[in-house]
């Protein structure tokens, strides 16, 4: 048998923001596994029309088939923001399966009624230390064993999306979609005979992966909704795990 349950709470007020969402999935006699999320914001004016965010975040995930991993993020937004149009730019850095991590985001945003439009795009930079990888170089001087053992190994996560949302009385209607490219930059030079690296070269590896999501909300009352999802997530390199499609239900 195979059946899943995925709650979401959410506390919002004029200044704060927390969200926490899980899945648990059983997979029957095969194993069972867990994921989620917590994630808050608090917010102040600076200067009309200016605002600062300061917000944070967790993931973790565990069971089958699942890299049992965690990440976490901080960092600070700034909101240019009116009624009906704005903009905002953010940094944050953290930890992820994969060591620190750092980046950059910034989105416009525009409503049309009950029609708001966001475009957004983010980079982040994870990095780790790896294992210097070297062949037999018959023409090097001796080996330097006081050399570094390790390399810096870069990879770099650019994502764009876009998302649309209506809102009715009791039902919010979502569509996204957009393009994760990732860019793996090994930290190693090139093997040259004689120069005693050893080290073959490494050309970084670009791709490029697609996603897309559409959400249904239909709320029961003022502080209770039901939520349907569906659609194909991208990579997560922070938590290793790779894309594919999902159907949710909270």
């Amino acid at each position: 048998s195979l059946w899943s349950l995925a709650p979401e709470l959410r506390w919002l007020t004029p200044r704060t923001r927390i969200e926490v969402s899980g899945e648990y999935r059983d997979f029957g006699t095969q194993g069972r596994g867990a994921t989620g999320r917590a994630g808050g914001s608090w917010f102040t004016p600076l200067a009309q029309p200016v605002g600062l965010e300061l917000f944070g975040e967790a993931r973790g995930q565990s069971g089958q088939g699942l890299a049992e991993r965690g990440a976490w993020e901080v960092g600070p937004r700034l909101h240019l923001a009116g009624a009906e149009r704005g903009i905002w730019v953010g940094a944050r850095a953290g930890m992820d399966a994969m060591g620190g991590t750092y980046g950059w985001e910034a989105a416009v945003w525009r409503r049309f009624g009950a029609l708001s439009v966001q475009i957004l795009g983010r980079q982040s930079t994870q990095s780790t230390d790896v294992t210097r990888q070297g062949g037999i170089d018959t023409l090097a001087p001796p080996t330097d064993t006081l050399s570094a053992a390790t390399q810096r190994q870069a990879r770099v996560l650019t994502d764009f999306g876009t998302w649309l949302r209506w809102e009715g009385r009791r039902v919010q209607l979502a569509a996204a979609g957009g393009v994760r490219y990732g860019l793996v930059q090994p930290g190693v030079s090139p093997r040259v005979p004689g120069d005693g690296s050893g080290l073959e070269s490494s050309r970084g590896r670009s791709s490029s992966e697609g996603w897309w999501q559409a959400d249904i909300t239909y709320w029961m009352s003022d502080r209770f909704a039901l939520a349907s999802s569906v659609g194909r997530h991208p990579s997560d390199p922070s938590l290793l795990a790779p894309g594919g499609r999902f159907l949710r239900m909270s």
